[in-house]
């Protein structure tokens, strides 16, 4: 039934948007948004699936979250599993990344959120700065 909605044009989403605050001080932000994205068919059915745009900042890196050598202030990447078909970008930063880089790489397409033709179906259509870096960052993936 998803996927009769999808191809009529319609869009399930969701937006979050965080920030936090220590002391009367904003200490970090955040935003999530999830769209609704059509499938192809593969295994004999439509495999829709959620497009993913996620941007946040943390106190510090640790644990699983390495920045590469070449920017040490920021992470853009894309989880390693979910629970069926997904995709998602991230973009995670310390509070000492420079903030031209913050905000260009936490642009979203909202566009993604009505767009009928053409609908966004790639990391790239939701969050394009921070895909683009992914892609110096790693090299070009096959979706």
């Amino acid at each position: 039934m998803l996927h009769f909605f999808l191809l009529a044009g319609g869009r399930p989403e969701q937006i979050k948007a965080r920030v936090t605050v220590d002391n009367g001080v904003a200490s970090g932000k955040g935003f999530y948004v999830v769209v609704g994205a059509i499938g192809d068919w593969a295994q004999g059915r439509w495999w829709d699936y959620p497009l993913m745009g996620n941007a946040y900042s943390l106190s510090s890196f640790a644990g699983n979250y390495r920045p590469p050598a070449t920017h040490p202030d920021y992470i853009v990447g894309k989880p390693g599993g979910c629970d069926g078909p997904c995709r998602e970008v991230h973009f995670i930063f310390s509070p000492s990344a420079d903030s031209a880089t913050v905000n260009r790489l936490m642009q979203v397409n909202l566009s993604c959120l009505t767009r009928w033709i053409h609908p966004c179906r790639a990391e790239g259509d939701i969050m394009p700065s921070a895909w683009a870096q992914y892609e110096l960052d790693y090299g070009r993936t096959i979706n």
